[in-house]
């Protein structure tokens, strides 16, 4: 349980719940008790995280600006990745750049 960012050997996530991947090979991890949207890179050797400041709430914004509260299903288009945000009942929209 974690939230660390690195290398992917030792980065932890904490209740991961959806996943999607864009044409890119991004995959987008919705880190649901972090709060956070979390990025692994194509090749699978790094995590980031690409949106959420790590508690909770419903903030719209950019990536870093963006607050979630228990974010659990992800679908990912060429241009949007489609957040189910649990807690908020709502369907959040992140543009991907």
């Amino acid at each position: 349980m974690g939230a660390t960012n690195g290398p992917a050997a030792s980065a932890s996530f904490t209740h991961p719940a959806g996943v999607a991947l864009d044409a890119a090979g991004t995959i987008y991890v919705a880190d649901t008790y972090n709060n956070r949207i979390r990025a692994i890179d194509a090749l699978a050797t790094l995590v980031s995280s690409a949106a959420g400041q790590g508690w909770w709430g419903s903030a719209d914004g950019s990536a870093g600006m963006a607050s979630f509260y228990h974010p659990e299903g992800l679908a990912v288009s060429a241009t949007r990745l489609i957040i189910a945000d649990r807690y908020n009942n709502l369907i959040r929209v992140l543009h991907l750049k």
